[in-house]
């Protein structure tokens, strides 16, 4: 009950009182994977990354096998800056969707163009139809805003595994807030 109050709050754009909400759901039922996850991936929507880091961390300890626990870790890690630890932790699939998101923005940031690029090829080729706001996230990140918006608007609308607050939050995307296609492309999520 609370989870889904959680998530009805961030739906309605009250990330707040949804991580409000999220937190007692985990101490409710500390071992619950599920509940873990949906605070830690709030907490990284609002900017709280060390929040973050601390609440995947312990869901990778109480449940190592997580399912997107250790690539949003991973993400939080490049958010830090710590690009090695992030490479590392996703050294064992790095040719997954978050291993390869992950390195082609760690590999743009540490100026190694060739990687980041070959990252990039192969993350656009792996994703899904629901998972193609990642390219838009790395596009951002670089800078590209043509390609990011192209990315993010061949993506589905509506309802997704990734909900439309999670994706309009995401920190990568926010080099695309200042442009008029970013509110256009909110309206029709």
């Amino acid at each position: 009950v609370l989870g889904f109050a959680a998530s009805r709050a961030a739906d309605d754009g009250k990330l707040d009182e949804a991580i409000r909400l999220q937190r007692r759901a985990v101490e409710v039922e500390p071992l619950v994977g599920a509940a873990r996850y949906n605070l830690a991936t709030m907490l990284y929507a609002a900017g709280d990354l060390e929040a973050a880091e601390t609440e995947l961390r312990r869901l990778l300890e109480i449940s190592p096998a997580t399912p997107g626990a250790g690539g949003l870790l991973a993400l939080v890690l490049v958010r830090q800056g710590r690009h090695d630890d992030a490479l590392a932790l996703i050294a064992d699939d790095p040719y997954g969707i978050e291993g390869l998101q992950v390195r082609a923005l760690v590999h743009f940031a540490s100026g190694r163009t060739a990687e980041a690029d070959a990252a990039l090829r192969g993350l656009a080729e792996a994703c899904s139809q629901d998972e193609r706001y990642r390219v838009a996230e790395v596009y951002a990140y670089r800078g590209d805003l043509e390609q990011a918006f192209a990315w993010l608007e061949s993506g589905p609308s509506g309802e997704s595994r990734n909900p439309a607050w999670y994706k309009s939050r995401s920190p990568f995307l926010e080099p695309l807030h200042a442009d008029p296609r970013w509110q256009a492309w909110l309206d029709a999520s």
